[in-house]
């Protein structure tokens, strides 16, 4: 199994503080991590929608 997480960082959101804003992202999701979700939408500060993540269950293994 792996996790994957995939957002588009090409939008204002991103623009002043890019690191800062990767890390809001990642405590959201570590949240509902932590409350029992296995999947989601991922959205920036400012309510757009810029990716997903889920655990791929496939049997191939991970590239690294």
């Amino acid at each position: 199994m792996t996790m994957k997480i995939m957002f588009s960082t090409d939008n204002a959101a991103f623009a002043d503080a890019p690191q800062a804003e990767i890390v809001e992202i990642l405590l959201k999701i570590s949240k509902l991590l932590l409350q029992g979700s296995h999947s989601g939408a991922i959205h920036d500060s400012n309510g757009n929608h810029i990716g997903k993540w889920f655990f791929d269950r496939s049997d191939e293994p991970a590239p690294f």
